[in-house]
């Protein structure tokens, strides 16, 4: 149960609570929603036979193929009347296989995917007119399970699953098979693309997060390709690998597999990532180069959180590094770095975060000294060595003129900063690498260094500090020692910022290509090194090939930033949570490799195979994606607390990448490049129902949390593309699947202790967690005695392979999901479909396709996002989101990727129907086809969405917004605008008609800001949508003509008025005047545009029912202010949610004195019951109340929905 916290006044002259559906709203299926409407079904008559698994559109003949797996038959159906879907005939396929898994048609061409007789065999794809006549067979892999044609229809992919078969006895390759019909489809040619390249990769690939663990399975048989979408472009496609939970990328012009992408995980313990960036104004001034440049502080290269202020500010402590710097300057034949201020000197930097007015404010600098606290640190490089680019050795220092400046034996490039528990200072550099030690005041206590330093300078030891770390490490790339640094307890890790060279060669080429960093911890309390660990490095070939910065979670695990050099939404800059345990401590227990070989030119597998498991590591958040992405060094990372971090970016002063003229002059190049903190909250909703049985007495119960140590997978099915900025992204449905066979299942409850063994290290709870009121109703993965056969990899989320668990993995991510090209993730929806559908309708949440049985799907999977569209309406992109167990097709908005917005949510399903054909409605959702506006029937956009269970196609219509045009512009009936064209502020404007050509009802009138004197004369049902308040303040004012704001007259007189509502820090905020003489059956009709201090977007989001905005359904909220202007708002309730834990009880309504509209219902207990008897009840199933009655719901109480 979920409860909604906020200050609600019910003020009216009647007021309603719906108990129940009227008998006049008792419809088969839920109501239509106010985007998508349903306007007609064909039914197979086959239930349950996979009748309509796909359906594929030809817009030449308005026809629609439908594939029949069962009955191994392609059915062609007419949509020339898109309410009527009429058969035209069918085509037997029994000749060509065993199964149709699919079928699509373009330009004149219907292709169907076969499976053969022998299903491990390979299969085909047949060719055939869209008449049903045979044009060619064409053979590809095993199992087609997928197909689809390139947008420009001279290709046609398979996905070929290649399944085994139940006793996996045959493990046939999977695969991608191209056939090219440019010469046409008669003399088509096919390419079938493996993955065989990968077997001998398999450990990094297991290292990425791809799953690949089938008995005695190579990477090539165990990977099932799913689903296909190709880019907008149509040069690349991105194929799902579902059990293998990634993306396998297809080079469509070379025909070759470019790469496999892990698609990581969810976290379950908390929420999705949310960003706010502020910009570090009024930095004071740094110094002034000789030649009379003003250069500002900045170049901040680390980042600590010390605490919150008394009033509330949080207080961080940063460094900048080596100061301000130009690009390498040749120098008598050798590349010399000059420095704008040689003698900077380093310091730490405080700084305030007001976390109410976002203030931040520079309050201390302190700088740094050596032992004698008088000499100060510079930036200046320390030592050269006999060869420039081998151990020991830094650049040459210059000044802006070229002339050499001296070394400093103790400067340092700093970059990154923690804070001792004895309050002393640690950095490290990136110069020797060096770790430095200062007291409070900023004097040098220690400094450390690589074994060796001295000695490879010709200087006596001591000279640069003392040598206590390993002398390998002074073989780092020059500048690419240590860049990040993370405290717990005594131990200080310091991470090496790229690969050392190793074995050292001049042009740094062994680090150049190196796939992995080292972290070396370091015992603060004995000042030695404790240990060290491999961490890799997996896109080191797309110049991801830096650590930013790291910091501590504590009991081992970290937070680390990998980064690029790039800017902008396609950067590769990631935080990644990583953990030592299981890993080796190369320290303790050197590597053993072949000759020749070390950490840093080994593959993966090559150090698995030599015992050398490197640190395990999940993407967290890819920071381009949330909107960090000014900048090309995020290199500074804070733990604020488990759920909210700090990132800050190195701004270099504002004069990165300056290249000195051929002949220096003394100036550098000063940009205005920003400093910009950013504040991750894991805040938006991600919660996880995971039982059938947390309700009172084991019952069911709707009920969402968070768990830790609990990810989900994200095992997409379906897959789309869009391009949005001229970016290409994917977008999938994330279905979830197992592995169940005769003799391997690695489906299991969590309650299985045998199975699931769980490391008390990480479950200290765990005979807590496996109740089954908490998880021990949840399937989770286990290959631990999976069956009579032995999965060929240990199970995920056993960090060591000793059979236990540090993490828990569940399967399908209950969402989908929004990608970018790089297979980075850029938005999911978290827990929305699910907290959706459990407002909708919670007598049936969760059920399945085959049970209406509440929670019935809540340990497995969920809804099973199943089947995705995506479609352009009137220049803005949706996304149709399909799902399998409960129904229905959800609508978002994904024209912005990174910030998608909910549209609309139909599911024509009956829950009250017995599972037989044809009373069920539509069961099951496999595939959604979008139709746009120019190919529909009707001319208006369409979906087709096919359901596999009750074997019927839907028919849906997709109503386009509809806008106020301008009075000089004339009027455009009103069809076909966009939210581009509502003209602002106040002005005239013509008075227009709701609705669609055409159609019906469901019509959608947008208005903008400004008063609306003039009469508005609605003649057909519609929605009208106004803007939302600015500073609580409304702006839109339907004052109307002689006292009438809106008028519905026409065949409906129904008219349904609807204005966004936002909620600021005054609940009272007005929406909009409404006069009283309004007349029309209007209600005011809240949707998920709420937020401010009572209301979070996050809370309230999932419980506002804008599919039946329209009118019907329950749950529809209407927000009043406190001083109502007239008696005709109220609050609408479907009372039988309103449900409390204790039983307690509130009187239905208070009687007011003083005679005004508002009641005041204090509550003299906690979690009140709403009730109503029979004889409350009018004749229309609603209770009413007369005047002075009305309720509020103080800000201290809950109300649960």
């Amino acid at each position: 149960m979920r409860f909604l916290r906020s200050k609600l006044m019910c003020l009216s002259a009647f007021a309603l609570i719906f108990l129940s559906f009227s008998s006049a709203y008792s419809q088969q299926f839920p109501p239509q929603g106010r985007t998508l409407q349903f306007l007609g079904r064909y039914s197979t008559g086959l239930y349950n036979q996979a009748a309509a698994e796909i359906a594929s559109y030809d817009p030449a003949t308005k026809t629609a193929y439908l594939s029949s797996a069962v009955a191994v038959r392609f059915d062609a159906v007419s949509l020339a009347d898109p309410k009527n879907p009429v058969l035209t005939f069918t085509v037997d396929l029994s000749q060509y296989g065993s199964a149709i898994n699919s079928v699509a048609v373009k330009n004149g061409v219907v292709a169907v995917a076969m499976e053969a007789p022998l299903r491990t065999d390979n299969g085909s794809v047949v060719l055939f007119t869209t008449a049903g006549q045979f044009i060619n067979q064409v053979a590809v892999g095993a199992q087609p399970d997928m197909l689809m044609f390139t947008p420009d229809g001279t290709k046609i992919l398979t996905a070929n699953e290649g399944e085994p078969n139940s006793n996996y006895s045959i493990d046939p390759e999977g695969s991608v098979t191209v056939i090219d019909i440019s010469a046409g489809a008669a003399n088509a040619t096919a390419t079938t693309i493996g993955f065989t390249s990968y077997n001998a990769r398999r450990q990094e690939l297991l290292a990425k997060g791809i799953r690949v663990f089938g008995p005695n399975a190579t990477v090539a048989h165990d990977l099932e390709p799913e689903y296909i979408a190709v880019s907008p472009d149509g040069t690349k496609a991105m194929v799902t690998l579902q059990e293998a939970n990634g993306f396998a990328v297809i080079d469509l012009v070379g025909k070759t597999l470019v790469d496999i992408l892990p698609l990581g995980t969810k976290d379950w313990g908390r929420g999705l990532p949310r960003l706010e960036k502020y910009t570090i104004d009024n930095r004071p001034l740094l110094g002034t180069t000789a030649a009379g440049q003003n250069i500002l502080l900045g170049g901040f290269s680390g980042l600590y959180f010390e605490g919150m202020t008394s009033n509330g500010k949080m207080k961080f402590l940063t460094n900048p590094d080596r100061g301000p710097n130009a690009e390498p300057f040749m120098v008598g034949g050798i590349a010399k770095r000059p420095f704008a201020l040689p003698n900077y000197q380093s310091r730490l930097v405080r700084f305030e975060f007001d976390t109410t007015t976002k203030a931040i404010n520079i309050t201390q600098q302190l700088l740094l000294y050596r032992e004698d606290g008088v000499t100060p640190i510079s930036g200046r490089p320390n030592l050269q060595t006999a060869t420039q680019g081998m151990a020991y050795c830094d650049e040459f220092g210059i000044d802006l003129y070229g002339n050499p400046i001296p070394n400093d034996e103790f400067g340092g490039d700093m970059e990154g900063v923690v804070v001792a528990p004895n309050g002393t200072f640690y950095l490290v550099d990136e110069y020797r690498p060096a770790i430095y030690n200062f007291d409070t005041t900023g004097k040098l206590i220690n400094r450390f260094v690589p074994e060796g330093t001295a000695a490879a300078a010709g200087r006596l030891a001591g000279v640069f500090g003392t040598e206590a770390l390993p002398a390998l490490y002074g073989s780092r790339r020059i500048n690419r020692g240590f860049e990040a640094v993370a405290i717990e307890g005594n131990k200080l890790y310091c991470f090496i910022q790229s690969g050392l060279d190793n074995p050292d060669v001049a042009n740094d080429n062994t680090s150049k290509n190196a796939n992995f960093c080292r972290i070396v911890e370091f015992d603060i309390t004995t000042n030695t090194v404790t240990g060290e660990y491999i961490y890799p490095m997996f896109e080191r070939a797309f110049l991801t090939d830096k650590i930013g910065d790291a910091c501590s979670m504590g009991n081992g695990r970290f937070m680390l930033i990998e980064r690029d050099d790039a800017t902008g939404p396609s950067a590769r800059k990631t935080i990644f949570e990583i953990n030592l345990y299981g890993a080796t401590n190369t320290f303790t227990n050197p590597p053993v490799l072949a000759a020749g070989k070390t950490v840093e030119n080994s593959t993966y597998d090559e150090l698995i195979a030599a015992n050398v498991r490197p640190v395990f590591k999940r993407k967290a958040v890819h920071l381009p994606s949330i909107g960090y992405d000014q900048s090309d060094k995020v290199e500074g990372l804070a733990r604020i607390d488990d759920n909210t971090f700090a990132v800050i970016n190195d701004n270099d002063f504002g004069v990165g990448g300056s290249i000195l003229t051929a002949v220096p002059d003394g100036l550098i190049a000063v940009k205005p490049t920003p400093e910009v903190l950013g504040i991750i909250h894991f805040d938006r909703s991600n919660q996880i129902d995971a039982s059938d049985r947390d309700g009172a007495g084991a019952t069911t119960s709707i009920n969402f949390r968070n768990w830790q140590n609990l990810y989900g997978m994200f095992l997409p099915d379906a897959i789309g593309s869009f391009s949005a900025n001229g970016l290409p992204y994917y977008i999938t449905a994330n279905e979830g699947d197992t592995r169940d066979y005769t003799g391997f299942s690695e489906e299991r409850r969590i309650s299985d202790a045998a199975r699931v063994p769980l490391n008390p290290l990480f479950f200290p709870n765990a005979s807590t967690l496996r109740q089954d009121a908490n998880l021990g109703r949840l399937n989770v993965t286990s290959f631990n005695n999976a069956g009579a056969l032995t999965a060929s990899s240990f199970s995920t989320g056993d960090l060591n392979g000793d059979g236990i668990f540090e993490m828990l993995h569940s399967f399908g991510g209950r969402s989908f999901s929004i990608w970018n090209a790089e297979g980075n993730l850029v938005w999911d929806s978290g827990d929305e479909l699910e907290k959706r559908t459990a407002f909708l309708f919670p007598n049936n949440f969760n059920a399945s396709h085959t049970a209406n049985t509440r929670d019935g799907r809540s340990t497995s999977k969920g809804p099973e996002p199943e089947a995705i569209a995506v479609g352009t309406v009137n220049g803005r992109t949706f996304a149709f989101i399909g799902m399998e167990r409960i129904g229905g097709i959800a609508i978002w908005d994904v024209t912005i990727p990174k910030s998608p917005t909910y549209v609309d949510y139909l599911n024509t399903r009956a829950f009250n129907a017995t599972f037989n054909y044809p009373t069920e409605g539509d069961l099951g959702p496999e595939s959604i086809t979008f139709i746009s506006g120019t190919d529909s029937p009707n001319g208006v956009p369409m979906l087709l969405v096919a359901n596999e269970i009750s074997g019927t196609v839907a028919v849906f219509q997709i109503n386009p917004s509809l806008v106020y045009v301008n009075t000089t512009t004339g009027d455009d009936n009103n069809t076909g605008t966009t939210a581009d064209n509502v003209p602002s502020g106040t002005g005239p404007k013509k008075t227009i008609q709701g609705g669609i050509s055409g159609v019906a009802n469901e019509g959608r009138v947008e208005v903008s800001a400004g008063t609306y004197n003039e009469a508005v004369t609605i003649n057909k049902q519609a929605l009208i949508i106004g803007p939302t308040l600015v500073n609580g303040a409304p702006t839109a004012t339907l004052n109307g003509a002689n006292g009438m704001a809106v008028t519905a007259v026409g065949p409906d007189t129904k008219m349904f008025q609807r204005l966004k509502i936002g909620i600021a820090n005054d609940e009272n905020a007005r929406i909009a005047t409404i006069p009283s003489g309004t007349s029309g059956n209007v209600v005011l009709i809240g949707n998920a545009q709420i937020g401010g201090s009572n209301v979070t977007p996050s809370v309230a989001a999932p419980y506002i029912n804008d599919a039946n905005d329209s009118g019907f359904g329950t749950g529809k909220f209407l927000f009043g202010p406190l001083s109502a202007p007239t008696p005709s708002l109220v609050l609408q309730l479907d009372a039988s949610s309103v449900s409390q834990t204790n039983g307690s009880l509130l009187p239905l309504w208070k009687d007011l004195a003083g005679g005004n509209n508002n009641a005041i219902q204090n509550n003299n207990s906690w979690r009140p019951t709403f009730e109503a008897k029979n004889s409350d009840l009018n004749d229309k199933s609603t209770a009413s109340f007369g005047l002075n009655k009305g309720l509020e719901i103080p800000v201290d109480s809950f109300l649960a929905l």
